[in-house]
């Protein structure tokens, strides 16, 4: 590992150092949330902003419901083999058995 004589590190540790320059400017600037004029906005900010992104997502993913379906149907029925969904044969394979 080569060091820097000006400063005394390797390369790596300065390639570390320009990794988390973003990390230490938003550590640095973290006591201005305590002089904000309304902190409170900033967390219902946050959260916003990974709470509404990951709700949609979650909503949009539709395939989740269908599979209990057939795993319910499969008890409820005793149809192990041909999957149904509310009394009607699912022509596609379950994921499980793909």
């Amino acid at each position: 590992m080569r060091l820097d004589e000006a400063s005394g590190r390797s390369a790596a540790g300065q390639s570390w150092d320009r990794v988390f320059v973003p990390g230490a400017w938003l550590l640095a600037n973290f006591s201005d949330l305590d002089r904000s004029r309304w902190p409170i906005l900033w967390v219902i900010g946050l959260f916003c902003v990974q709470a509404v992104p990951a709700t949609i997502i979650r909503a949009s993913n539709l395939e989740e419901g269908r599979i209990i379906a057939m795993a319910r149907g499969a008890v409820e029925d005793g149809h192990w083999l041909t999957p149904f969904i509310y009394g009607e044969r699912f022509a596609e394979r379950p994921v499980l058995l793909s």
